[in-house]
């Protein structure tokens, strides 16, 4: 007796595999009449777009002979959409150069060149290429050629237009061809000063321009000197001498502790002078130029050196003023304080 029949039973499977195999049947039959149904549609679109084609040049080469280069370059450009050839190309190369554009012409011409020499099955192959050649020479007469050198590695977020237009980095130090005039380059990037320059470009010569965006200078901060100050010269009034004065052996205290508070001033401000002078020469050797400048030590030295100097001449001044001012109190004192003979005696004068 029999078992129940599993999809993997001997006899299940080749049930199984003659359904897939008449499922696979099928499709290859719908398959092959969606396509015979579709190829007429197909072929029926390119045929209608070979028709327009062949339309558009046709009114084309007729602008051409009426000489409104401009349309028939329109008619061309429209054609050569639906389908470029070698033959479409020189068309277009031989209206643009009658029209005065020598870049476009130059361009046709040679996308002309590379077709016909890459595709033996071109019609008339040998007089289409000479064709292109020649006007591909007339062409180059009439363009210039611009190289933009930039420096490697190029800046980050570098932009180079020339008459307004960005140029793609691939054409960078490459001779591509412009029309001839008035050409205004200009160049940008982040943290670099703007390059902007203006040439006249002329027919058949060659330009290049380097393409080089300064660093921004450095600002530093100005140069303070201290100005030291030397203490003030004072002359001690002449006193007539008295023929029978004669000097106190004594002399008052005060003058000379105002003169010794006066000398530490000087001191004082000696030595801030010299730590103001060190400061300046550590300011100096972390800017020794605008290239290689650390701006930050190079503010604190300054600081330093400005507050330094500053105390520097508050010594001097105030050190000066006491000594000064001490010495004329001992030599006022030493004028008034006198012994005078008298006939009683000896009387002391104040």
């Amino acid at each position: 007796m029999a078992g129940p029949r599993t999809p993997f039973s001997p006899q299940g499977s080749n049930g199984s595999l003659a359904t897939v195999r008449a499922a696979h049947h099928r499709t290859a039959a719908w398959i092959a009449a969606s396509a015979i149904t579709l190829s007429p549609t197909i072929a029926g679109a390119q045929g209608g777009a070979d028709v327009a084609r062949r339309s558009l040049i046709d009114a084309a080469t007729t602008a051409a002979r009426v000489g409104d280069h401009a349309r028939a370059i329109e008619l061309g450009t429209r054609a050569l959409t639906l389908r470029a050839s070698p033959s479409l190309r020189l068309f277009l190369a031989r209206e643009h150069l009658r029209a005065g554009h020598s870049v476009e012409a130059l361009a046709h011409a040679g996308e002309c060149v590379t077709r016909a020499r890459g595709d033996e099955t071109v019609p008339d192959r040998e007089a289409t290429l000479a064709r292109c050649e020649a006007i591909a020479q007339e062409a180059e007469r009439g363009v210039a050629r611009l190289t933009l050198r930039v420096e490697l590695p190029a800046p980050e977020g570098l932009r180079v237009t020339v008459r307004g237009e960005v140029v793609a980095p691939a054409l960078y130090d490459v001779a591509w061809p412009l029309a001839p005039g008035e050409t205004s380059i200009d160049a940008t990037a982040a943290g670099r000063v703007a390059f902007h320059r203006t040439l006249t470009l002329t027919a058949g010569a060659s330009e290049a321009v380097d393409i080089a965006l300064a660093e921004p200078a450095v600002v530093v901060a100005p140069v303070v000197t201290p100005v030291v100050l030397a203490p003030p010269v004072l002359v001690a009034p002449s006193v007539p001498p008295r023929r029978d004065d004669r000097r106190a052996a004594s002399s008052p205290v005060g003058p000379w502790v105002v003169v010794g508070t006066g000398i530490v001033g000087l001191i004082v401000g000696g030595v801030l002078g010299g730590f103001a002078l060190g400061a300046q020469s550590s300011r100096d050797a972390a800017c020794p130029s605008a290239m290689r400048c650390d701006v930050e030590s190079a503010r604190s030295y300054d600081a330093s050196m400005r507050d330094l100097g500053l105390g520097a001449n508050i010594g001097f001044i105030a050190g000066g003023a006491l000594v000064a001012g001490g010495l004329t109190w001992w030599l006022l004192a030493r004028a008034s304080h006198t012994v005078t003979a008298t006939p009683t005696g000896l009387a002391l004068r104040w």
